[in-house]
């Protein structure tokens, strides 16, 4: 598995004039996370390389790192909507906490992720909540999901889910 302590080589890939390296260790940078930090300046750089899916992989790193600028979100939004419409659950579930951590950047996702809390099955809620709470961490504007926050409110079949949704109702505010 690649570690934090890969970093330093990674930045030095991003610069690979392979497209494959430079996409690949773009995404591996995101997978590390906090960890890679260090590589914030060359995934910054990185936003200007000249193929598309290197600068969407390396804005995904950014936010997952924690940089989150109107840049970063405007090159990371167009990948994170592919996810949440095709994607598997857990590809899905991915790109709901990016854009939850992109946050009120991320309001051209809000009626993706309202139509996951909408339509995604009872075995899949952790997909549902994690959903509705993107929309919550996204902020104003995102009034459309009270009912669905209601109806969890009364769920008496699950405790957690009650108070998920008491939280969010929370954070969204008045």
């Amino acid at each position: 598995p690649i570690t934090g302590e890969m970093v330093p080589a990674l930045i030095k890939a991003l610069e690979d004039d392979n497209l494959n390296v430079r996409l690949t260790f773009a995404i591996e940078l995101g997978n590390i996370g906090l960890g890679a930090k260090e590589a914030v300046p060359a995934l910054i750089k990185a936003l200007k390389d000249d193929d598309t899916a290197v600068r969407r992989y390396a804005a995904i790193a950014l936010v997952k790192i924690g940089v989150v600028t109107e840049e970063v979100a405007k090159e990371a939004m167009p990948e994170l909507l592919e996810q949440l419409a095709y994607s598997d659950s857990d590809g899905q579930l991915e790109a709901i906490i990016t854009l939850a951590k992109i946050g009120p950047k991320a309001k051209e996702a809000v009626a993706g992720l309202t139509e996951i809390t909408k339509k995604t099955k009872k075995r899949d809620s952790k997909l549902k909540l994690a959903a509705t709470f993107a929309l919550a961490e996204i902020g104003p504007g995102t009034k459309e999901i009270m009912p669905e926050l209601i109806k969890a409110l009364k769920n008496n079949d699950n405790s957690d889910v009650q108070k998920l949704a008491a939280e969010i109702l929370g954070i969204i505010g008045p």
